[in-house]
């Protein structure tokens, strides 16, 4: 895996630990120091981050592959 991928599968996890953590937090009572809004802010925004990134990357490596078929074939012709 390229080290774009592992950051942003990192980035989504860490997320979804924070969303549910928090929401653990949330049903259960417990309320941490830092404010919940704002870890569920935090959690959200990771977990964006982390998916728009691994799209790109998805979409990058799907046009590197198209654009190299092309150019064999432009070179084979």
């Amino acid at each position: 895996m390229k080290v774009r991928k592992m950051v942003s599968v990192i980035l989504v996890l860490l997320g979804l630990v924070i969303l549910i953590g928090n929401l653990v937090s949330w049903i259960v009572g417990i309320h941490f120091p830092l404010n919940s809004t704002l870890e569920m802010i935090l959690g959200v925004l990771l977990l964006l981050v982390g998916v728009l990134i691994f799209i790109t990357e998805m979409f990058e490596s799907w046009l590197s592959h198209g654009q190299a078929a092309l150019v064999d074939g432009l070179q084979a012709g």
